[in-house]
């Protein structure tokens, strides 16, 4: 797994998008990663017989979207630790739909993470309509980390590692730990049990192999019982105070895939701390 040197970070200007964007200079700084601000102008619709009036306020619309990306990104680098960045930061301002053109903006870059922030006030609503982070951590080919809005900036020390004992896991684990490498993290992995199933490994295995194939690694293996995975992940990411929590999307057959996107798609929009959803 390459190292991160593209981040797509886009942003609505919003409290929550600021409070990510501070993240996203964290993991740059660290990583020396380049960040792209991106702005989506969805298009204005009037009536079929005011089409240049449409187009002049989306034009409109635009040109006011540039002033304020240029401030959003100068107002984040002031609240900031940085005095002088080691990556560069560029913006743009795209019409379109919003996921849509987040994801594929992302693939025309051949960017290596979106940095998204959600808001926690929306949950409810979202559970039906979906939310932009829950659809681009859908469809995204590259790996998306998802900021929620009360998540203190800060760096990735204490990270936890959701482990559902495939067989493919080590792997995982082990390709997930080098995109965090540069912040020395300590990570905790931890599989849900909710006793509904077998899996291919146990929790012992794991940690016999890296024991083995990784000394060097501090990663720690525990299982917890609970009936709702999301919510068990949650308390976990209490529990460890942690800084990050870490899901994989590998391929899996149509039955693992709609159980794991519809955990995947709870944590999107509860998760109480940064969220990085890693691709294979």
């Amino acid at each position: 797994m390459k190292a991160i040197r593209k981040i797509l970070f886009p942003t609505d200007f919003s409290e929550c998008a600021k409070n990510a964007f501070l993240t996203s200079l964290i993991f740059a700084e660290k990583t020396g990663a380049d960040i792209n601000v991106l702005h989506v102008v969805p298009p204005e619709y009037e009536a079929l017989d005011m089409p240049v009036m449409a187009m002049q306020a989306t034009k409109d619309r635009v040109e006011n979207a540039r002033t304020v990306v240029a401030s959003f990104i100068k107002f984040g680098l002031s609240r900031s630790a940085i005095k002088v960045p080691q990556f560069k930061i560029t913006s743009e301002v795209e019409i379109g739909g919003i996921s849509d053109t987040i994801i594929g903006i992302a693939e025309r870059d051949e960017c290596d993470l979106i940095v998204l922030g959600t808001n926690s006030e929306h949950g409810r609503l979202e559970r039906f309509l979906g939310s932009v982070a829950s659809s681009v951590v859908a469809s995204a080919n590259c790996h998306v980390m998802v900021i929620p809005e009360d998540a203190e900036p800060r760096g990735f020390k204490f990270v936890g590692y959701a482990s559902d004992l495939h067989k493919t896991d080590p792997f995982q684990i082990w390709e997930a730990a080098r995109i965090i490498e540069p912040f020395n993290p300590i990570i905790n992995c931890v599989h849900v049990n909710t006793g509904e199933e077998e899996r291919p490994l146990n929790i012992a295995e794991l940690d016999s192999f890296f024991d083995n194939k990784a000394p060097g690694l501090q990663i720690n293996f525990k299982e917890m019982k609970g009936e709702e995975v999301w919510e068990t992940l949650n308390l976990f990411a209490e529990q460890l105070e942690l800084d990050l929590l870490i899901m994989s999307s590998p391929h899996r057959n149509l039955i693992e895939r709609m159980f794991h996107r519809s955990i995947t798609r709870k944590m999107t929009i509860y998760s109480k701390v940064p969220l990085l959803i890693v691709r294979e």
